[in-house]
């Protein structure tokens, strides 16, 4: 959702280097999984249970009607996924779209011959983001008094990512508690934002540093910030642009696969013509270069969040 950007900049600078990144963090309690009990106030999604063929990767979504005619406020989400999942994301759809998916169909993104399934790949472009998460587990408040707002004309499109490196077939669920408060407790409506780069090639055999600046063209609080890389990421950068904290990092991750999830309190504001500042750092080992895709093995630099003005 980028309608409250102004302009990018971008740069791109590459070196020779051997190795590979290695994951020092501890994940073992990404193997559990636990069914959540249905909030008090709210509601529950269930995604699945799905089969991920051996040695392959599967990404689907499912249009899902939550029983609502008036718009709902969120201020809090919980998800529970079993191991393998490399994402999972609620989306809204822009206002006004009219040619919705299927209720509770399962549309893969891909077809039996690795091609996007053109019907899948023209509803995403109506997404809307609200929440998402590469964790396994994740229960994530938001500050009293501020709210995700669920328009009242759509569901929630739920959309699951699992890979599955094993030889037996692979089994992907995800749970996801809503929990709901009432109108008159909200002082702020967050929007959820993106920022994408897809200008991503890196070359092979060498370590590559992409730089991408996305300006605002309105005065911005961001609550939140987390980023979204695939494997060869090894260190994913934030700054602001502009202003009097010009250059000051707000954001720093190594860890592709679990991203910090970091909240600003105060908000960081930003003023119009102020912006952030993506730098990432990728090595590709590989004898052959790496682009932008939406498969685990192609690569992605994008920052997600929370604002409000």
């Amino acid at each position: 959702m980028l309608f409250f950007v102004l302009s990018c900049e971008d740069n791109i600078t590459s070196e020779q280097e051997d190795g590979h990144s290695h994951d020092d963090h501890d994940h073992s309690s990404d193997t559990i999984f636990t069914p959540l009990a249905p909030p008090e106030n709210g509601f529950q999604l269930r995604f699945g249970p799905m089969e991920i063929p051996p040695n392959s990767e599967r990404e689907v979504f499912q249009y899902t009607d939550i029983g609502h005619t008036e718009d709902i406020y969120v201020n809090r989400v919980e998800f529970e996924m079993r191991p393998g999942s490399h994402h999972f994301i609620l989306y809204s759809f822009n206002p006004g779209t009219t040619n919705l998916p299927n209720l509770n169909e399962v549309r893969d993104l891909y077809d039996e011959s690795g091609q996007y399934n053109q019907s899948t790949f023209q509803s995403m472009e109506e997404h809307i983001a609200l929440f998402g998460t590469q964790w396994s587990r994740l229960n994530y408040q938001l500050p009293a008094g501020i709210a995700v707002r669920l328009p009242a004309e759509f569901g929630l499109d739920q959309n699951s990512h699992y890979v599955n490196q094993s030889d037996t077939t692979l089994i992907g669920e995800v749970i996801t508690n809503i929990h709901t408060l009432d109108y008159n407790e909200v002082e702020h409506i967050a929007e959820l934002f993106s920022l994408s780069n897809e200008q991503i090639y890196l070359p092979a055999n060498q370590s590559t540093t992409i730089t991408r600046t996305f300006y605002f063209d309105s005065e911005n609080n961001i609550g939140q910030l987390f980023s979204h890389a695939h494997q060869l990421m090894t260190n994913f950068v934030v700054e602001i642009d502009g202003g009097s904290r010009n250059g000051e990092i707000v954001y720093q991750n190594d860890d592709w696969s679990h991203p910090p999830i970091v909240n600003y309190d105060p908000a960081i504001k930003l003023n119009a013509g102020e912006g952030l500042k993506m730098i990432a750092t990728y090595n590709n080992p590989h004898s052959y270069p790496v682009i932008y895709g939406l498969k685990s093995t192609d690569e992605m630099m994008m920052i997600f969040g929370w604002r409000f003005q």
